[in-house]
C-alpha cells in the first residue's frame, strides 16, 4: 500500500496536490464488508470521479470495477453480469 502527494496542477498560488492511494490487498470473503466500510469513507474525499479500482474472487475470472461519483461510489461487473 503507498499513499502519495502528487501535484495535480499548478495555479498563480502555487502548486496544488492531491493524494493518490495505491493498495493490492487479498481479502477474505467475510471481510469484503470492510472493505466497502473503507469505500464509503473514502468516496466523499476524492477529488476527481472516475475509476477507483477493481477486485475479483480469487478463483474467478470476472472483476468487478468501481468508479468513484458524486461522493459515492458504483461497483459493475466486466465479463459478467452488471451488479445491481
Amino acid at each position: 500500500m503507498s499513499l502519495r502527494r502528487e501535484v495535480q496542477e499548478f495555479t498563480s498560488s502555487g502548486e496544488r496536490y492531491e493524494w493518490e492511494l495505491f493498495a493490492r490487498n487479498h481479502w477474505v470473503d467475510d471481510s469484503m464488508l470492510y472493505l466497502r466500510g473503507l469505500l464509503d469513507l473514502l468516496a466523499p474525499h476524492i477529488a476527481q470521479p472516475g475509476y477507483g479500482g477493481h477486485f475479483r474472487n480469487i478463483s474467478d475470472t470476472e472483476v468487478t470495477v468501481f468508479d468513484f461519483r458524486d461522493g459515492g461510489y458504483e461497483p459493475f461487473k466486466i465479463w459478467g453480469v452488471d451488479s445491481q
